[in-house]
C-alpha cells in the first residue's frame, strides 16, 4: 500500500456523505482558495476568552452573556444581539464537531470582536450539542478577516474540540489566534 504525501490533507467521510460531510469538504475547498491572513489584519479583533467556569446553561445564556461581555467592551449599537438572535432564527450557525458560531449585522458593530465560549456541559443548539461557541461580532471593516476566521474555525475537528476543552483560558486562546494565522 502506497504512503499518502503528507501534504495531502485527508477528509474522512461517511459513505452516505450527508451535508455535514459536503460542510467540512466544502470548508477544506474555501480554505485552499483563500489567502492567508497576516498578522496585521488580526490586530483589530479583539480575543475574549470566557472562563469555561461560567454558568452557562443554554443558548439564552450564551446570546446574554456575549452582550454584557460587548456591551461593557463599547464594541456593539443597540439591536446587534437582536441580529443574531435573528440569523440564528433564521438558519442555525452550528457547523458540526460540537461548534456554533453566532453572529449578527457587521453594521452593528464599532469594535470587531471573537468570544469564545468553553462549556463543561454541552449544550443544546437547535437540534445539535455544542461544547465551543465563537460569538463573533465583527464591524464591516473587518469582513474580509471574518470570512477566513469562520473556515479556520469550521476546520476544527473532533479531536481538535476535546483537546481545547482541557486547555486553560491563556493556552486556549493562544491555540486559537493561532489557528486563525496559518
Amino acid at each position: 500500500m502506497k504512503q499518502i504525501p503528507s501534504n495531502v490533507q485527508v477528509v474522512q467521510v461517511s459513505p452516505l456523505f450527508p451535508e455535514e460531510d459536503a460542510h467540512k469538504f466544502q470548508t477544506i475547498l474555501n480554505q485552499k482558495q483563500n489567502p492567508i491572513l497576516n498578522n496585521d489584519a488580526l490586530l483589530p479583533i479583539d480575543f475574549l476568552s470566557v472562563p469555561i467556569e461560567t454558568d452557562i446553561h443554554s443558548t439564552v445564556d450564551i446570546f446574554q452573556h456575549a452582550e454584557r461581555l460587548l456591551n461593557q467592551q463599547h464594541a456593539i449599537s443597540s439591536g446587534y444581539i437582536e441580529s443574531a438572535l435573528e440569523r440564528e432564527k433564521f438558519s442555525s450557525t452550528y457547523i458540526g464537531n460540537g461548534i456554533a458560531i453566532p453572529h449578527g449585522d457587521p453594521t452593528k458593530v464599532f469594535k470587531s470582536h471573537v468570544l469564545m465560549f468553553r462549556l463543561q456541559q454541552e449544550i443544546a443548539w437547535k437540534q445539535h450539542k455544542v461544547h465551543l461557541v465563537f460569538f463573533l461580532s465583527i464591524a464591516d471593516k473587518d469582513k474580509q478577516v471574518m470570512k477566513k476566521i469562520i473556515h479556520s474555525i469550521a476546520a476544527l475537528t473532533e479531536q481538535d474540540v476535546k483537546h481545547l476543552l482541557k486547555l486553560e483560558d491563556e493556552p486556549f486562546k493562544q491555540y486559537i489566534i493561532d489557528r486563525f494565522k496559518e
